[in-house]
């Protein structure tokens, strides 16, 4: 679940925590919270997006991973490396999209540990009909904003990123 402020506090309590907390920067809290509200509601409405071609944003991931991948094949480890999550994550999401035809499973013929996943035909022609519809509504919303203010947005998320790390120190 998703929890995100919707509301700034007012100036006599900014102005309160600003004295309590040499540290704290209103500006700082209300661009944090904003960062919060966008990625609350863009990951709600991408998940009313991919249910209406009836995926989900993990099998989306994984065709596309696969999709511009230079092979025709992954291995799972490759897949979830991609997607910075554990094989572990990816085997029962794997296993569906076996099920339901959207990718094989082969072994590789010189270690038969190995197995290697490659998108059928079915999940190509999913993509074909899923993928205009995803870039045009990708279009509509980003054409909210300048190319300009789009460039100053990535540049800001990869430093923002960078710096994550401050909340995983002990």
């Amino acid at each position: 679940m998703g929890l995100t402020v919707r509301f700034i506090p007012k100036k006599e309590t900014m102005d309160k925590l600003s004295k309590l907390y040499p540290d704290f920067k209103p500006h700082y809290v209300e661009a944090v919270q904003a960062l919060f509200q966008l990625s609350n509601d863009l990951e709600k409405a991408m998940e009313v997006h991919f249910a209406r071609h009836h995926c989900s944003r993990a099998r989306y991931l994984i065709l596309m991973v696969l999709y511009h991948c230079t092979e025709t094949k992954m291995h799972p480890n490759e897949i979830a490396k991609q997607l910075n999550v554990t094989r572990g994550n990816m085997t029962g999401i794997i296993d569906g999209m076996i099920r339901d035809g959207f990718v094989v499973k082969h072994q590789d013929k010189n270690d038969r540990r190995q197995v290697w996943i490659a998108p059928t035909e079915k999940a190509e022609k999913f993509l074909s009909k899923m993928l205009p519809d995803h870039y045009k509504r990708l279009a509509l919303l980003m054409s909210a904003v300048s190319k300009s203010e789009i460039d100053t947005f990535i540049q800001t998320a990869r430093k923002l990123n960078q710096s994550m790390g401050v909340f995983l120190e002990e």
